[in-house]
Protein backbone atom coordinates (compact mmCIF):
# COMPACT_ATOMS: atom_id res chain seq x y z
CA UNK A 1 0.00 0.00 0.00
CA UNK A 2 1.39 3.59 -0.84
CA UNK A 3 1.40 5.92 1.68
CA UNK A 4 0.73 9.92 0.97
CA UNK A 5 1.53 12.44 3.30
CA UNK A 6 -0.05 15.67 2.93
CA UNK A 7 1.53 18.69 4.90
CA UNK A 8 1.01 21.65 2.03
CA UNK A 9 -2.50 21.56 1.26
CA UNK A 10 -5.99 23.59 1.18
CA UNK A 11 -8.36 21.01 0.06
CA UNK A 12 -8.96 17.54 1.88
CA UNK A 13 -9.85 15.14 -0.90
CA UNK A 14 -12.21 12.40 0.89
CA UNK A 15 -12.77 9.28 -1.71
CA UNK A 16 -16.26 7.49 -1.70
CA UNK A 17 -16.55 5.02 1.07
CA UNK A 18 -13.75 6.27 3.06
CA UNK A 19 -12.87 5.72 6.65
CA UNK A 20 -11.58 9.47 8.78
CA UNK A 21 -9.32 8.90 11.69
CA UNK A 22 -9.37 12.55 13.26
CA UNK A 23 -6.23 13.20 15.88
CA UNK A 24 -4.80 15.53 18.16
CA UNK A 25 -4.15 16.08 21.36
CA UNK A 26 -7.18 16.95 23.67
CA UNK A 27 -8.88 19.87 22.87
CA UNK A 28 -7.01 20.73 20.06
CA UNK A 29 -10.99 21.31 18.04
CA UNK A 30 -11.01 17.99 16.22
CA UNK A 31 -15.00 17.65 16.96
CA UNK A 32 -15.36 21.52 16.36
CA UNK A 33 -13.57 21.25 12.70
CA UNK A 34 -15.62 17.98 12.22
CA UNK A 35 -18.60 19.27 12.82
CA UNK A 36 -18.37 21.99 10.33
CA UNK A 37 -17.27 19.60 7.39
CA UNK A 38 -19.34 16.54 7.73
CA UNK A 39 -22.48 15.66 8.37
CA UNK A 40 -23.62 14.31 11.65
CA UNK A 41 -24.99 11.23 10.60
CA UNK A 42 -21.34 10.65 9.28
CA UNK A 43 -19.25 11.62 12.37
CA UNK A 44 -19.11 8.99 15.65
CA UNK A 45 -17.09 10.19 18.55
CA UNK A 46 -15.69 8.17 20.52
CA UNK A 47 -15.58 10.22 23.74
CA UNK A 48 -18.97 8.93 23.25
CA UNK A 49 -19.35 5.70 22.60
CA UNK A 50 -17.18 5.06 25.89
CA UNK A 51 -19.43 6.95 27.64
CA UNK A 52 -22.17 5.21 26.81
CA UNK A 53 -20.33 2.08 27.51
CA UNK A 54 -19.07 2.86 31.40
CA UNK A 55 -22.68 4.04 31.68
CA UNK A 56 -23.60 0.33 31.42
CA UNK A 57 -21.46 -1.13 33.03
CA UNK A 58 -20.06 -0.52 37.24
CA UNK A 59 -16.41 -0.70 37.74
CA UNK A 60 -17.20 -3.97 39.16
CA UNK A 61 -17.91 -5.70 36.56
CA UNK A 62 -15.38 -4.46 33.68
CA UNK A 63 -12.18 -2.65 33.65
CA UNK A 64 -11.55 0.42 31.89
CA UNK A 65 -8.96 -1.57 29.73
CA UNK A 66 -12.13 -4.14 28.49
CA UNK A 67 -14.42 -0.52 28.40
CA UNK A 68 -11.91 0.40 25.86
CA UNK A 69 -11.98 -2.63 23.42
CA UNK A 70 -15.46 -2.76 24.17
CA UNK A 71 -15.54 0.83 22.41
CA UNK A 72 -13.71 0.01 19.51
CA UNK A 73 -15.97 -3.18 18.87
CA UNK A 74 -18.80 -0.62 19.42
CA UNK A 75 -16.88 2.11 16.88
CA UNK A 76 -16.16 -0.91 14.25
CA UNK A 77 -20.24 -1.55 14.44
CA UNK A 78 -20.94 1.77 14.05
CA UNK A 79 -18.71 2.15 11.15
CA UNK A 80 -19.91 -1.13 9.23
CA UNK A 81 -23.99 0.76 9.43
CA UNK A 82 -22.80 3.68 8.35
CA UNK A 83 -20.70 2.70 5.41
CA UNK A 84 -24.25 1.40 4.33
CA UNK A 85 -26.07 4.73 4.53
CA UNK A 86 -23.10 7.41 4.05
CA UNK A 87 -20.59 8.22 1.77
CA UNK A 88 -17.82 8.19 4.23
CA UNK A 89 -17.56 7.77 8.02
CA UNK A 90 -15.85 10.15 10.79
CA UNK A 91 -14.40 8.64 13.77
CA UNK A 92 -13.56 11.47 15.89
CA UNK A 93 -10.94 10.62 17.40
CA UNK A 94 -8.69 7.78 17.56
CA UNK A 95 -6.50 7.44 21.02
CA UNK A 96 -3.41 9.75 20.97
CA UNK A 97 -0.73 7.75 23.01
CA UNK A 98 1.08 6.13 20.01
CA UNK A 99 0.78 2.08 20.48
CA UNK A 100 -2.82 2.34 21.36
CA UNK A 101 -3.12 4.72 18.48
CA UNK A 102 -1.13 1.98 16.42
CA UNK A 103 -3.38 -0.90 17.12
CA UNK A 104 -6.93 1.27 16.15
CA UNK A 105 -5.38 1.93 13.16
CA UNK A 106 -3.97 -1.12 12.22
CA UNK A 107 -7.13 -2.79 12.94
CA UNK A 108 -9.17 -0.34 11.10
CA UNK A 109 -7.16 -0.83 8.01
CA UNK A 110 -7.38 -4.99 8.41
CA UNK A 111 -11.39 -4.25 8.54
CA UNK A 112 -11.75 -1.57 6.36
CA UNK A 113 -10.19 0.18 2.66
CA UNK A 114 -9.95 3.86 2.12
CA UNK A 115 -8.53 5.12 5.61
CA UNK A 116 -7.62 8.29 5.50
CA UNK A 117 -5.70 10.50 8.79
CA UNK A 118 -6.04 13.88 9.31
CA UNK A 119 -3.97 14.88 12.47
CA UNK A 120 -4.58 18.05 13.83
CA UNK A 121 -0.65 19.87 14.81
CA UNK A 122 -1.61 22.55 16.66
CA UNK A 123 -0.01 25.29 18.56
CA UNK A 124 0.14 23.60 22.35
CA UNK A 125 -0.30 26.58 24.08
CA UNK A 126 -3.02 27.42 21.92
CA UNK A 127 -4.50 24.19 23.47
CA UNK A 128 -3.58 24.56 26.64
CA UNK A 129 -5.41 28.18 27.21
CA UNK A 130 -8.58 26.84 25.88
CA UNK A 131 -11.11 25.29 28.48
CA UNK A 132 -11.22 21.63 29.39
CA UNK A 133 -14.59 20.13 28.61
CA UNK A 134 -16.57 19.58 31.32
CA UNK A 135 -16.37 16.40 33.94
CA UNK A 136 -18.91 13.32 33.72
CA UNK A 137 -20.19 12.24 36.22
CA UNK A 138 -18.90 8.77 35.09
CA UNK A 139 -15.04 10.09 35.69
CA UNK A 140 -15.57 10.06 39.56
CA UNK A 141 -17.13 6.25 39.81
CA UNK A 142 -14.45 5.13 37.15
CA UNK A 143 -11.56 7.27 38.80
CA UNK A 144 -10.95 8.77 35.44
CA UNK A 145 -8.88 12.08 35.52
CA UNK A 146 -7.59 14.50 32.73
CA UNK A 147 -4.61 14.31 31.75
CA UNK A 148 -2.09 16.79 33.19
CA UNK A 149 -0.39 19.70 30.87
CA UNK A 150 3.19 17.92 31.22
CA UNK A 151 1.13 14.50 29.48
CA UNK A 152 -0.30 16.34 27.03
CA UNK A 153 2.74 17.99 26.47
CA UNK A 154 4.48 14.59 25.58
CA UNK A 155 1.75 13.49 24.19
CA UNK A 156 1.96 16.45 21.37
CA UNK A 157 5.59 16.21 21.25
CA UNK A 158 5.78 12.63 20.20
CA UNK A 159 3.03 13.06 17.79
CA UNK A 160 5.18 15.43 16.12
CA UNK A 161 8.49 13.41 16.34
CA UNK A 162 6.39 10.46 14.37
CA UNK A 163 5.35 13.13 11.81
CA UNK A 164 9.20 14.82 11.39
CA UNK A 165 10.37 11.02 10.82
CA UNK A 166 7.36 9.81 8.47
CA UNK A 167 6.40 7.07 11.00
CA UNK A 168 2.67 8.98 10.85
CA UNK A 169 1.20 6.40 7.98
CA UNK A 170 0.76 3.17 9.84
CA UNK A 171 -0.77 1.35 6.78
CA UNK A 172 -3.25 4.25 6.40
CA UNK A 173 -3.82 5.25 2.71
CA UNK A 174 -3.30 8.79 3.07
CA UNK A 175 -2.18 10.99 5.67
CA UNK A 176 -3.26 14.77 6.21
CA UNK A 177 -1.02 17.00 8.73
CA UNK A 178 -3.62 19.95 10.21
CA UNK A 179 -1.67 22.90 11.01
CA UNK A 180 -2.61 25.54 12.81
CA UNK A 181 -2.62 28.52 10.27
CA UNK A 182 -4.78 26.60 7.97
CA UNK A 183 -7.53 24.78 10.08
CA UNK A 184 -10.18 27.50 9.34
CA UNK A 185 -9.63 27.48 5.86
CA UNK A 186 -8.97 24.14 4.64
CA UNK A 187 -12.10 22.54 2.60
CA UNK A 188 -13.33 18.84 2.55
CA UNK A 189 -13.88 17.45 -0.99
CA UNK A 190 -15.71 14.25 -1.05
CA UNK A 191 -14.91 12.17 -4.07
CA UNK A 192 -17.57 10.33 -6.06
CA UNK A 193 -15.28 7.65 -7.41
Amino acid sequence: MRHIIYQDFDTINIPNGSIVLLCGVQNCGKSTWAEKHFSEECIINTDDIFYEILEKYSPEKISLDEAEILTSLEIKRLIKKSKKNNPYTVVDAVPLECNERYQWIKSFCNDFDNIVLIIFKINIFEVLSHPRKPESHLDDKWGITFPPIDYIMIMNHRLLQEIKNGLIALGVNSVYIMKTEIIDSVECNILNE
